[in-house]
Protein backbone atom coordinates (compact mmCIF):
# COMPACT_ATOMS: atom_id res chain seq x y z
CA UNK A 1 0.00 0.00 0.00
CA UNK A 2 2.85 2.43 0.78
CA UNK A 3 5.42 0.93 -1.58
CA UNK A 4 8.92 -0.42 -1.23
CA UNK A 5 10.23 2.66 0.56
CA UNK A 6 8.41 1.57 3.72
CA UNK A 7 9.20 -1.37 6.00
CA UNK A 8 6.09 -1.89 8.12
CA UNK A 9 5.97 -3.71 11.45
CA UNK A 10 2.84 -4.26 13.55
CA UNK A 11 3.35 -4.31 17.31
CA UNK A 12 -0.30 -4.07 18.23
CA UNK A 13 -1.76 -6.29 20.93
CA UNK A 14 -5.48 -6.89 21.48
CA UNK A 15 -7.10 -5.98 24.80
CA UNK A 16 -4.20 -3.95 26.23
CA UNK A 17 -4.34 -0.60 28.01
CA UNK A 18 -2.19 2.50 28.10
CA UNK A 19 -2.79 2.66 31.84
CA UNK A 20 0.12 0.91 33.46
CA UNK A 21 -0.16 -1.51 36.35
CA UNK A 22 -3.32 -3.17 35.06
CA UNK A 23 -3.49 -6.89 34.18
CA UNK A 24 -3.11 -6.23 30.42
CA UNK A 25 -1.00 -3.08 30.27
CA UNK A 26 0.79 -2.58 26.93
CA UNK A 27 4.06 -1.64 28.62
CA UNK A 28 4.65 -5.21 29.87
CA UNK A 29 4.10 -6.93 26.52
CA UNK A 30 6.85 -8.33 24.34
CA UNK A 31 5.33 -6.40 21.43
CA UNK A 32 5.97 -3.13 23.24
CA UNK A 33 9.57 -4.12 23.95
CA UNK A 34 10.02 -5.08 20.29
CA UNK A 35 8.45 -1.81 19.11
CA UNK A 36 10.84 0.36 21.09
CA UNK A 37 13.79 -1.75 19.96
CA UNK A 38 12.86 -1.09 16.32
CA UNK A 39 14.38 2.19 15.17
CA UNK A 40 11.41 3.40 13.17
CA UNK A 41 11.06 6.73 11.41
CA UNK A 42 7.30 6.79 11.97
CA UNK A 43 5.40 5.35 14.92
CA UNK A 44 1.63 4.90 14.70
CA UNK A 45 -0.17 4.69 18.04
CA UNK A 46 -3.85 3.81 18.36
CA UNK A 47 -4.39 3.21 22.05
CA UNK A 48 -7.18 3.90 24.48
CA UNK A 49 -10.19 1.77 23.57
CA UNK A 50 -9.59 -0.66 26.43
CA UNK A 51 -8.72 2.14 28.86
CA UNK A 52 -12.40 3.17 28.90
CA UNK A 53 -13.08 0.06 31.00
CA UNK A 54 -10.90 1.48 33.79
CA UNK A 55 -11.55 5.19 33.23
CA UNK A 56 -13.52 5.83 36.43
CA UNK A 57 -10.76 4.44 38.64
CA UNK A 58 -7.59 5.26 36.66
CA UNK A 59 -8.23 8.24 34.35
CA UNK A 60 -5.80 10.35 36.38
CA UNK A 61 -2.86 8.22 35.20
CA UNK A 62 -3.75 7.99 31.49
CA UNK A 63 -1.80 11.08 30.36
CA UNK A 64 1.22 10.25 32.52
CA UNK A 65 1.23 6.71 31.14
CA UNK A 66 0.89 7.99 27.55
CA UNK A 67 3.81 10.35 28.19
CA UNK A 68 5.85 7.44 29.51
CA UNK A 69 5.12 5.37 26.38
CA UNK A 70 6.05 8.36 24.20
CA UNK A 71 9.32 8.78 26.10
CA UNK A 72 10.21 5.13 25.49
CA UNK A 73 9.86 5.69 21.74
CA UNK A 74 11.65 9.03 21.60
CA UNK A 75 14.63 7.85 23.63
CA UNK A 76 15.25 5.02 21.15
CA UNK A 77 14.88 7.08 17.97
CA UNK A 78 18.33 7.63 16.49
CA UNK A 79 17.52 10.90 14.73
CA UNK A 80 14.65 12.41 16.72
CA UNK A 81 15.16 15.87 15.17
CA UNK A 82 14.66 14.60 11.60
CA UNK A 83 11.46 15.88 9.94
CA UNK A 84 10.96 12.31 8.68
CA UNK A 85 10.76 11.02 12.25
CA UNK A 86 7.20 11.29 13.53
CA UNK A 87 4.81 9.84 16.01
CA UNK A 88 1.20 9.80 14.84
CA UNK A 89 -1.48 9.21 17.46
CA UNK A 90 -5.02 8.11 16.64
CA UNK A 91 -8.23 8.71 18.48
CA UNK A 92 -9.64 5.16 18.72
CA UNK A 93 -12.64 4.09 16.63
CA UNK A 94 -16.23 4.54 17.73
CA UNK A 95 -17.56 1.84 20.05
CA UNK A 96 -20.74 0.68 18.35
CA UNK A 97 -22.62 -0.57 21.37
CA UNK A 98 -22.10 -0.67 25.13
CA UNK A 99 -21.28 -4.28 25.92
CA UNK A 100 -20.81 -4.09 29.67
CA UNK A 101 -17.19 -3.00 29.63
CA UNK A 102 -16.54 -0.76 26.62
CA UNK A 103 -18.54 2.44 26.78
CA UNK A 104 -18.63 4.84 23.83
CA UNK A 105 -19.82 7.72 26.04
CA UNK A 106 -16.59 7.49 28.05
CA UNK A 107 -14.59 7.28 24.81
CA UNK A 108 -16.30 10.28 23.22
CA UNK A 109 -16.66 12.54 26.26
CA UNK A 110 -13.58 11.70 28.31
CA UNK A 111 -10.86 9.89 26.38
CA UNK A 112 -11.13 11.81 23.09
CA UNK A 113 -10.54 15.26 24.61
CA UNK A 114 -7.62 13.93 26.67
CA UNK A 115 -5.96 12.44 23.58
CA UNK A 116 -6.53 15.65 21.59
CA UNK A 117 -4.95 17.75 24.34
CA UNK A 118 -2.08 15.27 24.71
CA UNK A 119 -1.31 15.39 20.98
CA UNK A 120 -1.43 19.20 20.97
CA UNK A 121 0.77 19.51 24.06
CA UNK A 122 3.32 17.01 22.71
CA UNK A 123 3.17 18.56 19.20
CA UNK A 124 2.33 15.24 17.58
CA UNK A 125 0.25 14.45 14.53
CA UNK A 126 -3.35 13.36 15.15
CA UNK A 127 -5.55 10.97 13.18
CA UNK A 128 -9.22 10.78 14.14
CA UNK A 129 -10.35 7.19 13.62
CA UNK A 130 -13.49 7.93 15.63
CA UNK A 131 -14.70 10.36 12.96
CA UNK A 132 -14.05 7.72 10.29
CA UNK A 133 -16.10 5.05 12.09
CA UNK A 134 -18.84 6.87 14.02
CA UNK A 135 -22.32 5.49 13.31
CA UNK A 136 -20.98 3.12 10.66
CA UNK A 137 -22.70 -0.06 11.84
CA UNK A 138 -21.53 -1.87 8.70
CA UNK A 139 -17.90 -1.52 9.81
CA UNK A 140 -18.25 -3.83 12.82
CA UNK A 141 -18.28 -7.54 13.51
CA UNK A 142 -21.13 -9.19 15.39
CA UNK A 143 -19.52 -8.40 18.77
CA UNK A 144 -20.15 -4.66 18.09
CA UNK A 145 -16.64 -3.77 19.26
CA UNK A 146 -14.17 -5.10 16.71
CA UNK A 147 -13.89 -3.82 13.19
CA UNK A 148 -14.47 -6.05 10.21
CA UNK A 149 -11.96 -6.69 7.44
CA UNK A 150 -13.39 -3.96 5.19
CA UNK A 151 -13.01 -1.33 7.89
CA UNK A 152 -9.44 -2.31 8.69
CA UNK A 153 -8.72 -1.58 5.03
CA UNK A 154 -10.33 1.85 5.41
CA UNK A 155 -8.28 2.55 8.55
CA UNK A 156 -5.16 1.51 6.66
CA UNK A 157 -6.00 4.14 4.02
CA UNK A 158 -6.39 6.77 6.75
CA UNK A 159 -3.00 5.81 8.23
CA UNK A 160 -1.49 5.98 4.75
CA UNK A 161 -2.83 9.50 4.32
CA UNK A 162 -1.40 10.52 7.68
CA UNK A 163 2.00 9.07 6.81
CA UNK A 164 2.19 10.65 3.38
CA UNK A 165 0.61 13.96 4.43
CA UNK A 166 2.31 15.13 7.57
CA UNK A 167 0.03 18.16 8.11
CA UNK A 168 2.85 20.65 8.46
CA UNK A 169 1.41 23.17 5.97
CA UNK A 170 4.32 22.58 3.54
CA UNK A 171 3.91 20.70 0.26
CA UNK A 172 6.93 18.36 0.30
CA UNK A 173 8.23 15.54 -1.87
CA UNK A 174 5.52 12.92 -2.29
CA UNK A 175 2.70 15.30 -1.38
CA UNK A 176 0.45 17.30 -3.68
CA UNK A 177 -2.57 19.52 -3.21
CA UNK A 178 -4.95 16.83 -4.42
CA UNK A 179 -3.81 14.08 -2.05
CA UNK A 180 -2.66 16.31 0.84
CA UNK A 181 -4.83 19.44 0.90
CA UNK A 182 -3.85 20.13 4.51
CA UNK A 183 -0.24 20.58 3.33
CA UNK A 184 -1.01 23.06 0.55
CA UNK A 185 -0.03 26.34 2.07
CA UNK A 186 3.67 26.57 1.09
CA UNK A 187 5.60 25.26 -1.94
CA UNK A 188 2.43 24.39 -3.83
CA UNK A 189 2.54 24.01 -7.57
Amino acid sequence: MLGDAFDIHNYGVNSVTVIRGLPKSYDVTQSFQDSIAWDADIYLLMLGTNDVMYWAQHNHTFVTDMEWILQQFTRTIVNVSSPDTRIIVAIPPWIKQFNGSHNNTVLANNLQPVIREFVTTQELQLVDMYAVTVNRNDYYTVDNLHLNRKEYGILAQVWKGAILCNSNDVCETGENCETCPQDCRLNCT
